[in-house]
């Protein structure tokens, strides 16, 4: 069964798309610690960061929706933070009834850098395959642990969403009406047969890639080429934001 969770937009052409993905991760690295490095409660250089992303977002061709749903389900966690903010203030003893800037502006910093480096890395993931991202880390002479554990656990998410979507359709064609246990019982119930039959078939999916020679390493199959128009895109990327953040 397939699914696209990150790289559901990463087969289309555009101009972010046929950049190296070298190219693409260290300028959105650089891109996450210039922005969230700004001062708390400055948000003036903010209409300026999210101009250039929007023109990004523009060029890439992936469908705004897919941004807007991405937003969507961080929301609650990132207002979360905004609103306690003030009042973790409040507890601690601070005065900030006439002080719009640590009741207002700081809270809003906090949520345009939240929402920055939520738009970037879907830019990052919806415009390159998501082995070709860890491929390109390893070039980049990232930890191998870590590249392992980020590539064997996107591949088994997929397991579990199966296994999931399997006892989803088993419940609903065995159930008539309301539950006798309670829906506690019954989706707890459901958990735990997710949990057991993902782990049963991933251990058959490893065994399947020892069986085919898996020493940690995964095979690439593309060849990368870092161009001097690769390079000129990180480096304006990169000035840009550095003048915005030395500037403004």
């Amino acid at each position: 069964m397939y699914h696209g969770f990150l790289d559901k937009y990463a087969g289309l052409d555009s101009p972010v798309h046929r950049l190296d993905p070298r190219a693409k991760i260290s300028s959105a690295l650089a891109a996450l610690v210039i922005v969230t490095s700004e001062p708390r409660g400055d948000i003036i250089p903010y209409g300026l960061y999210y101009l250039i992303l929007a023109v990004i977002i523009l060029l890439s061709r992936v469908p705004l929706d897919y941004y807007l749903k991405r937003i969507l389900v961080v929301t609650p966690f990132v207002l979360a933070v905004v609103i306690l903010l003030p009042v973790s203030f409040i507890l601690t003893g601070q005065d900030i009834a006439l002080d719009i800037d640590t009741a207002v502006f700081q809270p809003l910093s906090i949520l345009l850098k939240a929402f920055w480096a939520l738009l970037v890395l879907t830019v990052l993931t919806s415009t390159e395959r998501m082995h070709t991202l860890l491929a390109a880390l390893r070039l980049m002479k990232s930890p191998t642990v870590l590249n392992v554990i980020l590539a064997l656990t996107y591949r088994y998410i997929f397991i579990l969403t199966d296994e999931t979507l399997r006892t989803g359709r088993a419940r609903e064609s065995r159930l008539t009406g309301r539950p006798s246990g309670g829906h506690l019982a019954l989706y707890g119930n459901q958990a735990a047969l997710v949990f057991i039959r993902s782990w049963e078939r991933s251990h058959l999916v490893y065994q399947a890639m020892l069986a085919r020679g898996f020493e940690g390493n995964f095979p690439v199959y593309r060849k990368f080429s870092f161009t001097l128009k690769d390079c000129l895109v990180m480096i304006g990327f990169i000035l840009i934001l550095l003048l915005i953040r030395g500037l403004v």
